[in-house]
């Protein structure tokens, strides 16, 4: 394969692949799609779920599940006026791209779909039914009713364990404890094996999420782990949890939330060795197993292995930095970008900012070296939601203010140390 500076310039449409529906992928197309004039182009996005899903809501809609009506909306073609793009409901199995830079790829009933340039968004999987698996159909009305079933397993235990102190893990144990509270309350147990919560995050982060979960009664233990914790509910013996040191927590329900792997696992690049993430170049081109950029297969998001949380925001500028690449490498030539630099306005890193929601009405949310909490960030998350979801529902004028709102928080974070 060649090197990232090789340029596969056309004049006749291009056809562009994106594998993934979510965050990454569907910012991609958006930004194509505004560079239609220099850039004739098909675009074809395959997604295995007919639906588009707000997913850092996902835990409100497991104690709330009347709330999944509004995070879970049926997935849409992003609009262009000129582009032509089309929706392709399906899991993407294999990618293969010969000499000529001529790629197909196959999906799982057999369908075959050419491209001249591809980006890969799978995005990622955790742990049911916090988030179902990104390759696996499904529909509305059946993530939402997955939603109803764990809401009423969640309703019937009063044990409920939590293994993971991380960002996932101390919001699955907010809503519980802020969801049941007074005689409903239910004994929440927060299990994580770092010294502290949110080891990912400052220490005043984890002081704050502390302090307010042993507020509300949720018992946290560090420095422990849960046997076979892997394993979800398998991990509950006898109507309760073993930890490494032989303690015994009562647990009716357990919760694993430790971490979200790549949704990489049935999925080949042929001639490839795919890993878990996609290891990728600075350019955000998958790398081939000589260490050497494919100039027209990118990935995005969750599923690759670029530097930075992965949550909503470096998704989209995973997409950025993939969306001016593909226009360079199929249009106009010359030097490709590189991450994070020419996405984060020279910044060596991408900007860590992170809300963090305790229940409905606080939340702790982190902008580089600034951590803050209370109702004002619980109120920006509220926010974002609206305006990724009505994005998602193209609104024209929700979209503008977003990618607005977006290009201020990364200019602002730049300079932030």
């Amino acid at each position: 394969m060649s090197d990232a500076t090789t340029s596969l310039v056309k004049v006749a449409p291009s056809r562009i692949l994106v594998i993934g529906g979510g965050f990454a992928g569907r910012k991609l197309i958006r930004l194509l799609q505004a560079c239609y004039t220099v850039m004739p182009m098909d675009i074809t996005l395959v997604d295995a779920k007919s639906f588009f899903e707000f997913t850092p809501s996902a835990l409100r809609c497991i104690v709330q599940p009347a709330n999944a009506r509004t995070c879970v909306i049926p997935q849409q073609v992003p609009a262009g006026s000129k582009t032509k793009c089309k929706l392709v409901t399906g899991t993407v199995v294999s990618v293969g791209i010969n000499e000529a830079f001529e790629g197909e790829a196959t999906l799982g009933d057999g369908r075959v779909i050419p491209f001249d340039a591809a980006v890969l968004a799978m995005g990622s999987n955790y742990a049911a039914p916090i988030k179902p698996d990104m390759t696996t159909r499904a529909s509305v009305a059946e993530r939402i009713a997955q939603y109803e079933h764990a809401h009423a397993h969640l309703s019937n235990a009063h044990d409920v364990v939590v293994v993971g102190g991380g960002t996932v893990g101390v919001e699955m144990a907010a809503e519980v404890a802020g969801h049941w509270t007074g005689r409903q309350a239910k004994r929440v147990t927060l299990i994580t094996a770092s010294e502290r919560l949110l080891n990912r995050m400052p220490a005043r982060a984890s002081r704050l999420a502390t302090a307010w979960l042993e507020k509300y009664g949720v018992c946290v233990i560090t420095n422990a782990r849960v046997r076979d914790a892997a394993g979800g509910g398998r991990a509950i013996r006898d109507g309760a949890v073993t930890l490494d040191d032989g303690r015994r927590i009562k647990a009716d329900i357990v919760y694993t939330c430790l971490g979200a792997p790549p949704c990489t696992s049935n999925f080949t690049i042929r001639g490839v060795t795919v890993g878990s993430p996609i290891a990728v170049a600075d350019t955000g081109q998958v790398l081939d197993d000589k260490h050497k950029p494919i100039p027209n297969l990118f990935a995005a998001g969750d599923v690759c292995s670029s530097a930075g949380e992965k949550n909503a925001l470096n998704a989209d500028l995973n997409a950025a930095l993939c969306a001016r690449n593909v226009q360079r490498t199929l249009f106009n030539g010359g030097a490709l970008a590189r991450w994070p630099a020419d996405i984060c306005h020279g910044s060596r890193k991408s900007p860590d900012v992170v809300v963090v929601s305790l229940y409905k009405w606080c939340a702790i949310m982190q902008v580089n070296s600034i951590v803050f909490s209370g109702l004002l960030p619980a109120l920006m998350k509220v926010v974002i939601e609206f305006m990724q979801i009505r994005t998602a529902k193209e609104d024209i004028v929700i979209t503008y203010l977003w990618s607005v709102a977006e290009a201020l928080t990364i200019f602002v974070a730049s300079y932030i140390p």
